[in-house]
């Protein structure tokens, strides 16, 4: 479309917000909008048709006409105005309780929705004022989660008293009577361009919520230029892994894998490889779905759950105000990442059971079942806060067992090269430093203390200490020698735990031969290792005698040979231990 400058103007009752935004952003920025659409309540609407003479407002549509003279051609139809309603379509007077704010929520959203998808190529403007807070507060979000790097949010800033006395809805040309209006604008994360493809027509406000914040957590920790530590890698278990998972994918007929491992070991980047995997073998099949859940970001919210999963009916629960796909409809044919499926109660685990086993699923508050054929990509740590049922652990085709980093430490230097590289990639790409700087990495320096600690929080500990190093170099060299003081603090008292291990492990294995033996093992005069080994000899062939005298089968060159003794050793420690 031609029009390039779109405004949505949240109204409560001071219409003067619209034209005040138009008026600045002209004359401050040079900005011209070229479209309006309000967002109310019943009682704007009446304010915006009608003015308000109590209050001296005459109505906005007389001031946009008069705007005109101005240069300021821009029409408002009742087309243009979207007041919010009830269920059951009446206009809400005003947002006085928590369920017109409910439903403020998710027509603020919806309606935002609608206009950006009308006006794809066009720059949307949010405008707000402080006239009701909550109306203020819900546009911020949805253009936090729906807004793109053109768009953007801004609040007028002035005095409601004044415009009120006077009854102005942009500076008047009589200098003496301009008061001071500027326009704030506000910053914000803008994930709408990112994340636009998760959102679905039916979402509500709180679904578009929790779709998000899902994905934003798994988008930390795995991209595809990481494949490469797991495509270098020189650890047996995880080229094993990786040979295995072509096999999958190539073959086509396991449904289902599982990933067990500590955090921070790369279950997500390993699914996203099976992913690339799983498009390579099916180039036949076009925009193959592949959708993500962490389960954990549910806890305590179950209802919520099974509605993303599953997907549900209008009035299944009081939050449904519309039919919603699930997760698993929207990835039929695709595959489903579920992550810490182990935190999923009994309930959520049987329904998923079903669906791994005979491709079939029911939506909350339906009673006829779809069908869906899905890919399932499970993960979880195996803790005792996580629990698997045993009947879908049987269902899962394949499991692997995700290494830590601490049993594949021959890929340390390939990992720290990794990370520090594309580290300093994106501080190029961002001019946070010069070009003629080149990375570094020293590893005589750093390499035996990295390579001593045990890594608890795995390859994601890792970047971590890694992006932490480059706050610690020289600032005028990209020489990686310094190693954070936390983690030299951390290896330091891991080194400590060990040696503390190490004694009480002793301690235990001499309390345990002193019972055994019946005396007193004094470290100080040394341990005469003959000694133990030969009264341990004693007591482990007087215990056979004993339990297998009477076994015809008994051979006592073959039964004094795996102890360790001649026979006739053999015969006088049984002799002793007759006595």
């Amino acid at each position: 479309m031609a029009t390039k400058n779109i405004l949505i103007s949240l109204v409560g009752t001071t219409p003067q917000v619209v034209t005040e935004t138009i008026w600045q952003l002209k004359e401050e920025r040079n900005i011209k909008i070229s479209k309006v659409f309000i967002i109310t309540t019943m009682l704007g609407k009446n304010i915006i048709f009608k003015g308000d003479t109590n209050r001296n407002i005459p109505s906005l549509k007389d001031k946009l006409i008069e705007m005109q003279k101005y240069g300021y051609d821009i029409g408002l139809g009742e087309d243009d105005i979207f007041v919010i309603k009830t269920l059951a379509g009446k206009e809400v007077e005003d947002l006085s309780t928590k369920e017109e704010n409910e439903l403020a929520a998710n027509f603020i959203l919806d309606t935002t929705r609608k206009i950006m998808s009308q006006y794809e190529d066009s720059s949307i403007y949010m405008s707000i004022a402080g006239g009701r807070k909550s109306m203020s507060a819900l546009a911020a979000i949805t253009m936090t989660l729906l807004g793109r790097q053109k768009d953007h949010i801004l609040h007028v800033l002035v005095s409601p008293e004044e415009i009120e006395k006077k009854g102005y809805f942009y500076p008047p040309e009589d200098p003496e009577k301009k008061m001071k209006i500027s326009l704030f604008e506000v910053p914000f994360i803008c994930l709408g361009e990112k994340y636009n493809n998760l959102i679905r027509d039916t979402d509500t406000f709180i679904d578009v919520v929790n779709s998000i914040k899902n994905c934003f957590v798994l988008d930390e920790s795995a991209s595809e230029d990481d494949y490469v530590t797991l495509t270098e890698s020189n650890s047996r278990a995880i080229k094993d892994i990786l040979i295995k998972l072509e096999n999958i994918a190539r073959e086509g007929i396991a449904r289902s894998i599982l990933f067990v491992g500590e955090s921070g070991t790369g279950k997500e980047l390993f699914a996203k490889y099976f992913f690339s995997l799983y498009k390579k073998y099916n180039k036949d099949r076009h925009n193959i779905p592949y959708n993500t859940i962490v389960i954990s970001n549910y806890e305590n919210n179950e209802d919520i759950l099974n509605s993303e999963l599953f997907g549900h009916k209008k009035g299944a629960f009081t939050d449904a105000l519309k039919d919603r796909e699930g997760l698993i409809e929207l990835s039929n044919n695709g595959i489903l990442f579920i992550d810490e499926i182990g935190k999923a109660n009994e309930l959520i685990q049987n329904k998923l059971l079903r669906v791994v086993e005979y491709k079939k699923f029911r939506p909350v508050g339906s009673n006829t079942e779809q069908d869906a054929d899905v890919f399932f990509i499970f993960a979880m740590r195996e803790d005792p806060e996580t629990k698997l049922i045993e009947d879908l652990r049987n269902r899962i085709n394949i499991t692997f067992v995700v290494p830590p980093l601490r049993d594949r430490k021959e890929d340390l230097k390939m990992l720290i090269k990794h990370f520090a590289k594309k580290i300093y990639k994106s501080l190029l790409e961002k001019g946070k430093i010069p070009p003629e700087q080149k990375l570094e990495v020293s590893f005589d320096a750093i390499y035996n203390s990295l390579y001593e600690y045990d890594w608890p929080g795995n390859v994601r500990e890792l970047k971590k200490t890694i992006e932490n190093m480059f706050s610690f170099r020289d600032e005028n060299e990209m020489k990686l020698t310094k190693l954070p003081q936390d983690f030299i603090e951390k290896l330091k008292h891991q080194v400590e735990s060990k040696k503390r291990v190490k004694l009480d492990e002793k301690s235990d294995l001499l309390e345990k031969l002193e019972a055994l033996f019946g005396y007193k093992i004094d470290l100080d005069k040394g341990i005469r290792l003959k000694e133990i080994r030969d009264d341990f000899q004693k007591l482990l062939c007087t215990w056979i005698y004993n339990n297998y005298k009477d076994d015809g089968n008994l051979n006592l060159y073959d039964i004094a040979k795996s102890v360790g003794v001649s026979p006739n050793t053999f015969r006088k420690y049984i002799k002793k231990g007759k006595k």
